[in-house]
């Protein structure tokens, strides 16, 4: 008997049977031929394709780095004209407004976390149960407004986190304080001298 051909045939080299194969496609799954070697949900497959996304990638990405830049650079300018601009916007508006509101807002809250703290929502929920869902400073329960991620200025001054600075989940309020607290700080024996200033007039 000769050699198996065919989608079928290989998969048998990997003990799929028929049935197996006919019971998966109907339920909606293909066999990534990549790295995966197991069946996927169709939606993880660019069409016409044998490998997952995750595998396109990653095939993509190792021949890309084995490139010089300068091919690098011509492909990244020969994929970005105008009209290949233009169809990437609309895919990604017609993405976009497929969501609920619900949805768009668990999303922008999660690339604001990254790309602002660079932390990954499961680092959020750790530190909130490791809170018991209160703010690490004044103790208050999280309602609906999320709390802030506060992180030490004196690494990374304004707005943005290296990631490897950031601290506790404060409330508005609290993040508020804190941040004048460390600016305070720096300035020597102010807090004392303010606190000292306070007591004399209220002795008066």
């Amino acid at each position: 008997m000769g050699r198996p051909k065919g989608t079928l045939g290989l998969l048998r080299n990997y003990g799929i049977t028929e049935e197996q194969y006919a019971q998966a496609r109907a339920s909606g799954l293909k066999w990534c031929s990549g790295e995966c070697k197991k069946f996927l949900p169709v939606e993880q497959f660019h069409k016409g394709q044998g490998r997952c996304k995750s595998c396109s990638y990653k095939i993509g990405s190792v021949y890309m780095a084995s490139l010089p830049k300068e091919k690098r650079l011509e492909y990244g300018r020969r994929s970005r004209t105008p009209e290949v601009l233009a169809a990437m916007r609309e895919r990604a508006s017609k993405r976009w407004k497929a969501f609920s509101a619900e949805q768009r807002q668990q999303i922008a809250f999660e690339n604001r976390l990254w790309t602002r703290f660079r932390v990954r929502l499961a680092w959020f929920e750790a530190k909130l149960a490791e809170q018991g869902n209160c703010c690490a400073t004044c103790d208050k329960p999280m309602g609906e407004r999320r709390f802030a991620v506060d992180h030490d200025h004196t690494c990374c001054p304004g707005r943005k986190s290296c990631g490897k600075c950031v601290r506790g989940l404060v409330c508005d309020k609290c993040n508020l304080y804190l941040g004048m607290l460390e600016e305070l700080m720096t300035k020597g024996d102010w807090i004392l001298k303010g606190q000292a200033y306070l007591a004399r007039y209220k002795e008066t």
